[in-house]
């Protein structure tokens, strides 16, 4: 009712006195910096099939988008469950990928969330942190099985292209290892410095 929207209106005037331009560019400013460093760690440290340069931009985008939240909120209630209930409105249904992806998402929401509070000091050792860890696992051997697979695809036409079809490779058909070995057997005596990675 009108008490509510003039506790937010009291609320948001009280907000612009408290903060100031200058903390909150500082805030936003700091925000993308570390969220960049979180984006670059993924970067650096992804190891699968489809990259995105779109999830990477929504790493840093999340975590400014949060920052602003958190400086909106500050210490109002009131402010607290308008949010809550303006963003239960919206529905997500992007689909994750992996679970690592999911924590680079949570990671950067988290830093926004300690930039936004002004927590400083926090957003700075746990983005740090969280860089080191991520490196680490991706470019250890922790959780590794030793087990080595991979796709090979390619198109040969002519002798080759039958040599192929013989072991069933059909155009466009992505070969799994054995396979691929074969059709490596098969394709290699027409081809002088044929290789495959």
């Amino acid at each position: 009712g009108p008490r509510a929207m003039q506790e937010l209106s009291n609320a948001l005037s009280g907000l612009e006195t408290s903060i100031g331009a200058t903390r909150v560019g500082f805030c936003l400013i700091l925000s993308f910096l570390l969220s960049q460093v979180v984006a670059l760690a993924y970067s650096w440290t992804y190891q699968g099939l489809s990259y995105s340069r779109s999830f990477v931009h929504t790493l840093v985008l999340a975590s400014l988008v949060t920052t602003v939240a958190m400086l909106v909120v500050g210490n109002s209630l009131a402010i607290g469950f308008g949010l809550v209930g303006a963003l239960s409105v919206v529905r997500f249904r992007t689909s994750m990928k992996a679970a690592r992806d999911m924590i680079f998402v949570f990671a950067a929401l988290a830093i926004g969330i300690a930039v936004g509070v002004q927590a400083f000091l926090v957003a700075l050792l746990a983005t740090g942190a969280f860089v080191l860890l991520a490196c680490h696992l991706a470019w250890s051997d922790v959780g590794s099985r030793k087990q080595f697979g991979g796709l090979v695809r390619f198109q040969v036409d002519g002798a080759a292209g039958a040599a192929a079809a013989a072991i069933g490779a059909a155009p466009g058909h992505v070969l799994l290892s054995a396979e691929a070995d074969d059709a490596v057997a098969a394709v290699a005596p027409f081809y002088e410095d044929f290789y495959y990675i």
